[in-house]
C-alpha cells in the first residue's frame, strides 16, 4: 500500500470508497495457509434477546436512542427504516446497553430490488438524483445506517440467501462471536417486500416474502448487556448447525 512495485503478497484485501465512506472486504489468502481463527478454542454463544417483530418503521421509537438515531430514522431508506424499527424495539423491551463493538449482521432476501426499481424508474422518466440523497441500493447500507444510529463500531454489514437467510446471517455473526472478534452481534431478518419483490418470488414459484423485520442479539452467555437488562435468556446456539438449526431453536 506504500509502494507502486511489484511484490509477491500472502493475502489480498479488497477496499471500496463511495460517498464519502470507506469498507473493506473479499480478504483473499494464499492456498494451503491457515488463518489464525482456526487456532483459537471456540467461544460460547447464546441468543440472549428475541426481539418482536415489526411492520413498519417507527421513528419515534427509533428517535428515543438518541439524535444519532434520530438523524437516521429522518432519512432513511425504506429497508434501513425497517431495520431499525427492529433494533429499537429489541433495545427499548429488554434495556439492553448494547457494547460498543457489537457487530450488525442483515439477512436479505430481496435485498433493495424495489428501491433499484424505484431509482431506474426516476433514471428513465429523466428525473435527476438528489446529490445529497442518492438511492439506498446497496444492501449493506441499512446494516451501517443501525450501526451509526446506536455508536456502534463492529463490523456491519447484510448478508443474503435464495431461502433460509435467517440461518445465513445467524451463522456469520456466530462465527464472529466464537473467534472472539466482537462481544455481541445484532442479527436483523428484514424483507423491504415491494410489489417487483413480490412479482419475483411468485415467478420464481416462492410464497411471497411480508414485509417486515425481526432483531435478535447474540452474546455469550455472560457478556454484561448493563444493568437496566430484563428478561434475558441463554439459549446457546448449535456449534455446527445444519440447514434450519436456527429456526428450530428460535421459532
Amino acid at each position: 500500500l506504500t509502494e507502486n512495485r511489484a511484490h509477491l503478497s500472502r493475502r489480498c484485501l479488497k477496499l471500496s470508497a463511495a460517498f464519502g465512506g470507506l469498507n473493506a472486504a473479499l480478504v483473499i489468502g494464499a492456498a494451503g495457509e491457515t488463518p489464525s481463527v482456526a487456532s483459537r478454542v471456540p467461544l460460547p454463544v447464546a441468543v440472549r434477546v428475541l426481539g418482536e417483530a415489526v411492520s413498519e418503521g417507527d421513528p419515534a421509537l427509533v428517535a428515543r436512542a438518541g439524535p444519532a438515531a434520530a438523524g437516521m430514522a429522518e432519512r432513511a431508506d425504506s429497508l434501513s427504516e425497517l431495520v431499525l424499527a427492529a433494533v429499537a424495539r429489541l433495545v427499548q423491551d429488554s434495556g439492553v446497553t448494547l457494547p460498543e463493538r457489537t457487530a450488525v449482521i442483515v439477512g436479505t432476501t430481496l435485498a433493495t430490488i424495489d428501491v433499484n426499481e424505484r431509482f431506474d424508474q426516476r433514471r428513465r422518466r429523466g428525473l435527476p438524483v438528489e446529490p445529497r440523497r442518492f438511492p439506498a441500493t446497496s444492501p449493506s447500507l441499512c446494516a451501517s445506517v443501525c450501526s451509526i444510529a446506536w455508536g456502534l463500531r463492529g463490523p456491519a454489514f447484510s448478508v443474503g440467501a435464495p431461502c433460509d437467510v435467517a440461518d445465513a446471517a445467524l451463522n456469520v455473526a456466530s462465527i464472529l462471536l466464537r473467534a472472539g472478534d466482537v462481544p455481541a452481534a445484532l442479527v436483523v431478518w428484514a424483507e423491504d417486500a415491494g410489489p417487483v419483490g413480490v412479482e419475483l418470488c411468485r415467478a420464481a414459484g416462492r410464497k411471497p416474502s411480508l414485509r417486515g423485520a425481526r432483531a435478535a442479539l447474540l452474546a455469550g452467555p455472560d457478556q454484561d448487556l448493563g444493568p437496566n437488562a430484563r428478561g434475558l435468556s441463554t439459549i446457546l446456539c448449535p456449534a455446527d448447525p445444519d440447514r434450519g438449526a436456527w429456526v428450530r431453536l428460535l421459532g
